[in-house]
């Protein structure tokens, strides 16, 4: 509704019904998360030979929500495959959200060969393994063309360990809206 003042300046003005409906609106998006909304998501690397001191790459499977749709990281966790609780000395993670080191094929490549975007690291200098899971703070959205990933480094790299990274987000439909109340 539009109000005309003195001078004629016009002021458009909410109605109460035009309230009631946007209001509905938020409802309508907050009451859209549900159980099945919240995607668990796996991935897995083992430590080859040579190895070193890494850097190993660890990608979720599925790596990328599908076309048309937006993840929010909600949950993770990074630990060994015998799911060994304490922190192993001299190794650390990174998660990243961007283009993963490993391609479609699923080979990891040479050590020398990864380089990491710091623009792309959203959770950096975790031990390993992560102790009962990092609730992730702020808002951190993944979309089709990206993948999430974790990167680890140091010493305490094992040959032949396989090292797990486990992840928990919720899916929705790549909207405006569910880019602003995810």
């Amino acid at each position: 509704m539009e109000v005309t003042l003195a001078g004629g300046v016009v002021v458009d003005v909410a109605t109460r019904d035009d309230l009631a409906a946007h209001h509905r609106m938020l409802a309508e998006l907050a009451g859209k998360r549900e159980e099945g909304d919240y995607v668990p998501l796996f991935g897995s690397s083992t430590a080859p030979a040579g190895i070193g001191s890494g850097p190993l790459v660890i990608p979720l499977s599925p790596r990328s929500p599908a076309a048309g749709r937006v993840w929010a990281l909600q949950y993770l966790a990074i630990f060994t495959g015998d799911g060994a609780g304490a922190i192993i000395a001299n190794l650390n993670a990174t998660v990243l959200i961007g283009r993963s080191p490993i391609g479609p094929g699923g080979a990891h490549p040479a050590p020398a060969a990864i380089t990491i975007d710091p623009q792309e690291v959203v959770l950096p200098g975790l031990s390993v393994p992560t102790a009962g899971g990092i609730i992730v703070p702020g808002k951190l959205l993944v979309r089709a063309s990206e993948q999430v990933y974790a990167v680890l480094r140091g010493s305490g790299l094992v040959v032949g360990t396989v090292y797990q990274l486990a992840a928990s987000v919720l899916e929705a439909e790549a909207t405006r809206e569910a880019n602003i109340y995810l």
